[in-house]
């Protein structure tokens, strides 16, 4: 496999295996074409191993060629991890930003107040205790 070693590039074990930053400005497509070996074989192929630093090649795991490397941090800036988790916008924006917004509601998007974040966007519920407390 002489095509193998070339197309593996690797960063150090220092450094995560993030594909969505480039590695070199020159070469900004060499991260999605970053193909990391079998498991069973070590990541950094190319580079000799050495017996003191062992630690090295298990550290520096990447995944299969259909999976980011990077699966914790967002491989593209236009699909976060965030929309999915249902993150409600400031007061000032609509809350209901995966259902379809209509212009012909307007009230119905101020009236939605999200929680915090770490708590679901409940708009069914009474966000605030004050209305019954009210009555």
């Amino acid at each position: 496999m002489p095509l193998s070693p070339p197309t593996l590039q690797c960063l150090p074990p220092h450094q995560p295996c993030n594909a969505s930053l480039p590695t070199n400005p020159v070469m900004p497509l060499s991260p999605p074409t970053l193909q990391c070996l079998s498991p069973h074989q070590p990541s950094n192929a190319s580079l000799p191993t050495n017996p003191a630093m062992p630690l090295s090649p298990p550290t520096l795991q990447c995944l299969p060629p259909h999976q980011p490397c990077n699966v914790s941090l967002p491989t593209n800036p236009a699909m976060p991890p965030s929309p999915p988790t249902l993150q409600c916008l400031p007061p000032n924006q609509p809350c209901n930003a995966s259902l379809p917004t209509n212009p012909v509601m307007p009230p119905s998007q101020p009236t939605l107040q999200c929680l915090s974040p770490h708590q679901p966007c409940n708009a069914s519920l009474p966000t605030r205790p004050s209305s019954p407390a009210t009555l």
